[in-house]
């Protein structure tokens, strides 16, 4: 019997990967620290219903979500090549990460097997690297306003 990974929890550490983008090569230990949240929302294929009104919900709300020192990420299981055009057909001005062989989608419990997709869930890390906050099981247009009640919540504790 294969293991079973329980995926990443809220107060984790979450462990440094690496994957293609859209952007070039995307490290997260890179991304780290300078007081910015980072927003990983995983989701299932490119140029779907859902997963276009997502990223386009993404979009619209980087004012936003910048405001709150947050930079955002789309993950999915789709290559580069999808991604680059669906970016381009919808003016999508973050980095979309192709996990082709679903390794770092499986490493936080968001891939899909039967599929063989990502599933949407969103988790957000804190500059220190800990994982702050998971969102999963909502409607695609629902994981931004969660994700934005939350970064204002964490600002309201700041002051």
């Amino acid at each position: 019997m294969s293991k079973v990974l329980a995926g990443m929890e809220v107060g984790d550490t979450c462990p440094d990967f690496s994957l293609p983008s859209t952007e070039g090569e995307f490290r997260l230990s890179e991304r780290l620290g300078k007081n910015r949240y980072i927003i990983l929302y995983f989701y299932p294929r490119d140029n779907t219903p859902g997963c276009t009104s997502e990223a386009c919900s993404f979009r619209d709300n980087m004012g936003v979500l910048t405001r709150y020192g947050a930079e955002v990420y789309g993950i999915s299981t789709d290559d580069l090549k999808s991604h680059k055009k669906f970016a381009q057909k919808y003016n999508i001005a973050f980095p979309l990460l192709s996990d082709k062989n679903g390794e770092i989608s499986r490493l936080f419990d968001a891939y899909n097997s039967i599929f063989k997709t990502a599933k949407r869930k969103t988790f957000i890390i804190s500059p220190d690297g800990r994982i702050v906050k998971i969102i999963e099981w909502v409607k695609p247009e629902e994981h931004v306003k969660l994700a934005i009640e939350f970064l204002e919540r964490e600002a309201q504790r700041a002051i």
